[in-house]
């Protein structure tokens, strides 16, 4: 190994236990939101009883239990089949970008997010791997290592990942999802063919959303060497949000046609938020 290279994976290296602290820190704060709650699921012991929605099929109503009462009660039983979880985040050039030096770039906040989930799982014995990984599904704190280690030096960054993903795989793919929209839709539809459950979580800085820059400003595209010059970018500011937000309902769009869930986080905001909601719409999803 040369000495710049042994150099590069030392400085990579070091990146491992700071970002599984803060990863840590940010799961277990979930953890203890949802500290003594169980999950409902497909399995075989007995949890509660609850009453009777609209969507619930009718073979899992308890006959005995609602005879008692005026109402109609369904049985529900713990979560137990165990799910592959193949966790994914952008890595490419454009997601470096942060408008101010308090802000984490999108690719930092992508990561941590990313890590914490897959504590998060491992900690409810899922198996976890990363898409395009050399390291299979494992579970526990051995795989948690494994993906912090593999994400300190991501490079892959092409949805064209899926063809070993199996019945009970679950996706969760994290980026700003800007990219041209004809192109994420091919790269996803062989997910979609294949029947298999993905949750989008969109990372954005808020000058993205916002554009709220005064006067002269130039732009310069961060995977590519092309800069745009405005003398008042205050001009294009309507026109730009709606652009902006055609683009993220037209990707909504496309995961409500698969029956995908479509979240936002914005890096000005605490990663807590998008985990519980995400970790809460993951196991609702099993819900009998």
């Amino acid at each position: 190994m040369s000495i710049i290279l042994q150099q590069q994976s030392e400085k990579i290296t070091e990146k491992i236990p700071s970002l599984l602290l803060m990863a840590n820190k940010v799961a277990a704060a979930i953890l203890q939101g949802l500290h003594g709650k169980k999950r409902s699921g497909i399995g075989e012991a007995f949890w509660q009883f609850r009453q009777y929605q609209l969507g619930d099929s009718p073979r899992h109503i308890d006959w005995r239990k609602s005879a008692k009462t005026e109402s109609l009660y369904i049985k529900e039983k713990e979560w137990s089949v165990t799910q592959t979880i193949w966790l994914w985040c952008d890595v490419s050039d454009s997601m470096n970008y942060h408008s101010l030096i308090k802000l984490p770039s999108k690719k930092e906040r992508a990561q941590l997010i990313l890590l914490a989930l897959a504590i998060l799982f491992a900690r409810s014995g899922e198996k976890i791997a990363l898409l395009g990984s050399s390291f299979k599904p494992n579970i526990g704190r051995y795989a948690v290592h494994n993906i912090a280690k593999e994400l300190m030096n991501y490079k892959n960054n092409q949805l064209d990942l899926f063809s070993n993903l199996s019945k009970n795989s679950q996706v969760i793919l994290i980026g700003d999802f800007l990219q041209d929209l004809n192109d994420l839709e091919k790269e996803c539809q062989v997910l979609a063919n294949k029947n298999i459950k993905v949750y989008l979580i969109q990372i954005i800085d808020p000058v993205e959303e916002e554009l709220p820059f005064e006067g002269r400003i130039q732009f310069q595209d961060m995977e590519q060497d092309k800069k745009v010059m405005f003398e008042r970018v205050q001009s294009i500011r309507e026109q730009y949000q709606k652009k902006f937000y055609s683009h993220r309902a037209q990707i909504q769009q496309l995961a409500q046609k698969w029956g995908w869930d479509f979240l936002i986080h914005r890096t000005d905001h605490r990663p807590e938020m998008i985990l519980l909601t995400l970790y809460q719409q993951f196991t609702d999803h099993y819900k009998i």
